[in-house]
């Protein structure tokens, strides 16, 4: 969680919100949170996520297609549905 909030208090990733009204244990939140990571993110930034969140969440995550192949390249996964 500790990284979660110093993730959050980045304003180069969470601009648009007030990270104190976020409640990143809702599932829903929880993914907008781990897409704007990924899409604004910073490799340092990145490296703090669970990886293996971000697998077992690309499909509901929406991300730009170049953001969503290297992932899925790099898991070795192709896209469902």
């Amino acid at each position: 969680m500790k990284k979660d909030n110093d993730l959050l208090s980045k304003k180069y990733i969470f601009w648009s919100v007030k990270p104190e009204k976020l409640d990143i244990s809702e599932p829903w939140t929880r993914r907008w949170y781990l897409k704007q990571v990924l899409t604004h993110g910073k490799f340092k930034d990145i490296a703090c996520l669970d990886f293996e969140e971000i697998k077992n969440s690309l499909d509901k995550m929406d991300l730009p297609k170049e953001i969503d192949q290297l992932w899925r390249h790099y898991f070795g996964e192709q896209k469902t549905g």
